[in-house]
């Protein structure tokens, strides 16, 4: 028969864990804010690239394809 492992929170011990994170969640709200604008401007290099990396799928696909025709001959 296996193990019963019971888990125990004492009373607020969740609130007292809260309390104690949110300064540090706070203290990460503006660098996630000062990045924002970074992460919009990579957003038009990703669509800009996605056609690329679309064209490149029949050839991976392809070459997939012949090294399994290949290996089984």
């Amino acid at each position: 028969m296996g193990d019963i492992l019971i888990l125990w929170e004492p009373s607020g011990m969740r609130q007292d864990l809260n309390k104690l994170l949110s300064p540090a969640v706070n203290d990460i709200a503006p660098v996630t804010r000062a990045l924002s604008p970074a992460v919009n401007d990579i957003a038009p290099v990703t669509r800009a690239l996605s056609p690329a990396v679309n064209d490149l799928a029949p050839v991976t696909q392809s070459s997939v394809v012949e090294t399994l025709f290949f290996a089984n001959v």
